[in-house]
């Protein structure tokens, strides 16, 4: 009978349905995929990093834009090249020194684009 080779029987001849599942399950069903970090493709170029006001000490009443470079006169971006992505942090050539900053700080990450950055000079 086929529901025999389907269902589990006395004599055992229907658990190799049960053990093909349970390879399946360990071999593809369960594993953990995680999604690319989009900030891994900034690595190499040159960007500013706008820091939330909030870590800087100075969350105010008043509004504040989300790029502008300083506020009551500290600054509140740097511009240098990522160096790397790693976990939590972003690493970041900026004046001849790396500096790791933590990413839960970053407000937001201004990439600049190539050929776009610069004002055309009338002609």
């Amino acid at each position: 009978m086929t529901i025999n080779a389907i269902a589990p029987t006395a004599s055992g001849n229907g658990n190799w349905i049960i053990l093909c599942l349970l390879a399946f399950a360990v071999g593809n069903g369960c594993q953990k995929t995680e999604a690319p970090d989009p900030a891994k493709q900034l690595v190499g170029k040159s960007v500013t990093i706008q820091f939330r006001r909030d870590a800087l000490g100075s969350a105010a009443t008043i509004p504040v834009p989300p790029f502008t470079n300083n506020m009551n006169g500290a600054e509140t971006s740097f511009t240098g090249k990522v160096y790397r992505v790693d976990g939590n942090w972003l690493i970041v050539d900026f004046r001849e020194k790396r500096v790791w900053v933590p990413r839960e700080v970053v407000l937001a990450i201004e990439e600049m684009l190539p050929n776009q950055d610069k004002p055309k000079q009338p002609g």
